[in-house]
């Protein structure tokens, strides 16, 4: 029997949007391949054999959705595709059913014939650590570069603090890939290994970021300095620049808003900067913005479930 409770059911279809209300896109990935791609890395594809990580989970701004690609095969799609081709099922509908049963919104005999999904968290995930091997060409800054970063406030002089320079080749393992006129690469350098962040700021048809960097770098960390009055914690390494610019504020920011931050790295923080401040997306809710909410543990006294300040003795809404 179809379960009334939960979704509405008439026989016939279940809309991915329904789907959609109870289940986020993200909690669909997470079961069916992992929480690895939250990371924002390149990982081995689970779609096929994979020598070399090639696949990536992305947020698409066009289409408002989270997509997945495959650079070996060029094939791409939303949650409910990836579920589809993961059980090779026939139809995009036997996905948005599968998914639905595996969430238990319907009932468990819907579909009788497709083995029920445990989510790879229990087990051992089907996604891998091994390191992209992302390397690009440097090329001459141009006009058009200039005055890009000059509209978020910046500097060329910022640009080369923070390493960021424009690139016209991205190779990524076996693939080269012509860069878009925009583009630029951020270099960091972890325990003396040089590694990138790939940044393509009006790039719809594939990317934004390809990144190799380890999920636990920040950007701007080795820009801070030791001590201080007041820090920012931002989104990324655009926002760190164009914030230092245009106040002279120190600002550092987690590779996504994806990324959870250690507690002893915030607990570092705290005890080298009197005031900080988060500048996250704040018109979220905690329930929309998930993964902020997470970020900051509700047994420490820097709980954080928007843009606030919390100071080494409390937390103090903004």
């Amino acid at each position: 029997m179809i379960d009334l409770n939960s979704l509405h059911y008439d026989g016939n279809y279940i809309k991915r949007e329904e789907v959609l209300k109870r289940v986020s896109e993200e909690e669909i990935y997470v079961r069916y391949i992992g929480d690895e791609f939250l990371s924002n890395r390149v990982v081995r594809s689970p779609l096929r054999t994979d020598n070399m990580p090639s696949f990536s989970v992305f947020h698409a701004q066009t289409a408002n959705k989270i997509l997945w690609k495959d650079f070996a095969t060029n094939e791409k799609g939303d949650c409910f595709m990836l579920v589809q081709k993961l059980h090779s099922l026939t139809k995009y509908y036997d996905a948005v059913l599968l998914v639905a049963r595996d969430f238990g919104l319907i009932s468990s005999d819907v579909l009788p014939n497709v083995e029920k999904t445990i989510s790879p968290q229990a087990t051992v995930g089907k996604l891998h650590r091994e390191e992209v091997n992302l390397r690009v060409r440097y090329c001459k800054a141009m006009e058009y570069d200039i005055k890009y970063w000059n509209s978020y406030g910046v500097s060329s002089s910022t640009l080369r603090k923070y390493h960021v320079y424009p690139i016209d080749l991205i190779f990524l393992n076996d693939y080269v890939i012509k860069a878009q006129k925009y583009s630029y690469a951020y270099l960091e350098y972890k325990d003396g290994k040089p590694t990138y962040k790939v940044y393509q700021p009006f790039n719809d048809k594939r990317y934004k970021f390809t990144n190799n960097n380890d999920y636990s770098v920040w950007e701007g960390w080795t820009q801070l300095p030791a001590k201080g009055d007041l820090l920012i914690i931002t989104s990324s390494r655009k926002d760190v620049m164009s914030i230092v610019s245009t106040t002279n504020i120190p600002s550092v920011a987690l590779q996504s808003e994806n990324v959870l931050p250690k507690n002893h790295v915030v607990d570092q923080l705290k005890s080298r900067f009197k005031e900080i401040y988060l500048l996250y997306d704040n018109d979220l809710s905690a329930e929309q913005n998930w993964v902020l909410a997470k970020s900051y543990p509700k047994n420490t006294d820097y709980d954080i479930y928007g843009s606030q300040i919390f100071t080494k003795a409390k937390t103090t809404q903004i």
